[in-house]
């Protein structure tokens, strides 16, 4: 609040010239055109948010559909179900790397252990994205 205030006694201050002399009227002139210049500008303001959103040209730039998980969208899979599959690793889980479950290629992270490649695995948890495997 305080910048704005600033930015506006710039403005005012830049609109009048004293060099050396000091006027009234320049002080007045001042007053009227900071005054013309902020209620034009929250006059446009207030018609730019009452009818642009309106208009064909500004919903072009706005995504008016909604991406919920009502319409099917997730930000991330669920593998909730994945706990108790078994599978094999795939590459060397040193605590992290793929593993196929179930015929599926997840990204898996062990529970601390060094996982040799082809070896049975098994999932024990899942948090979020992370699916933690343990050998069999």
């Amino acid at each position: 609040m305080v910048g704005i205030l600033l930015m506006i006694a710039s403005i005012f201050f830049s609109l009048f010239n004293t060099e050396g002399y000091f006027e009234y009227s320049l002080l007045q002139n001042a007053i009227i055109q900071l005054g013309v210049s902020l209620f034009g500008f929250f006059l446009i303001g207030f018609a730019a948010y009452k009818f642009l959103p309106n208009t064909r040209t500004f919903k072009a730039f706005v995504l008016d559909v909604e991406s919920g998980a009502k319409t099917g969208f997730t930000t991330a899979p669920d593998y909730s179900a994945l706990v108790g599959s078994e599978g094999t690793s795939m590459t060397v889980l040193r605590p992290a790397g793929t593993a196929i479950i179930d015929g599926s290629r997840y990204d898996v992270v062990t529970a601390g252990d060094y996982i040799e490649k082809d070896t049975n695995i098994k999932v024990i948890k899942v948090e979020g994205m992370r699916i933690v495997v343990e050998k069999v």
